[in-house]
């Protein structure tokens, strides 16, 4: 087992749960190489349809945010060259690449990547936690990165880089990941 280094971290929000019909209204991304983040990269995007309210308050993302924001078919393009050939690194990472394999496809472009499903990972290593938000897995990976909530559930937000929750869990999860090699080389000796 090896521990990838060199991935990219995505999150994305959505008008709603299937790809064939709702659309993606924001779209964050953290680059790793070697362990250390790269870069950043967090856009809303306009769905041009007006939000449900149980979008609006699941995401905390309301119209007229997206007013001026560009459309996917104006973003994808930058989102994929970001990606390049990174694996993907999130939570319950099907749900977002499916999206961003859909605004691709519809865009005329390839989008084929190898996942990294964090929560996956969770329910394998650490099978006690009752919750498994990254908020809460950060504290629990490492508690000196425990992630306070703040009244934005999204902090990572356009207009406010704050990724501290995300990249907490991504240091935490390093960690993590480290400690459980070093125990799979010494049993393998």
């Amino acid at each position: 087992m090896s521990i990838p280094q060199d991935y990219v971290s995505v999150d994305l929000e959505t008008t709603g749960l299937n790809p064939k019909i709702d659309k993606i209204i924001e779209i964050g991304m953290v680059i790793v190489r070697d362990g250390q983040v790269e870069q950043e990269y967090s856009t809303l995007v306009n769905p041009y349809q007006q939000l449900r309210p149980e979008t609006v308050e699941l995401t905390g993302i309301r119209d007229e945010m997206l007013t001026d924001a560009p459309g996917i078919s104006r973003v994808i393009e930058k989102c994929l060259e970001l990606c390049g050939d990174l694996p993907l690194l999130g939570h319950k990472i099907l749900f977002d690449y499916s999206f961003l394999k859909k605004a691709a496809v519809n865009e005329g472009m390839e989008f084929e990547k190898q996942g990294i499903d964090t929560l996956k990972l969770c329910r394998k290593f650490m099978p006690g936690a009752e919750k498994k938000k990254l908020s809460i897995l950060a504290g629990v990976l490492d508690s000196s990165l425990c992630c306070s909530q703040t009244s934005d559930r999204r902090p990572w937000r356009s207009g406010n880089r704050s990724w501290q929750p995300r990249m907490n869990f991504i240091r935490g999860w390093q960690r993590f990941m480290e400690r459980q090699q070093k125990k799979i080389s010494f049993l393998n000796r």
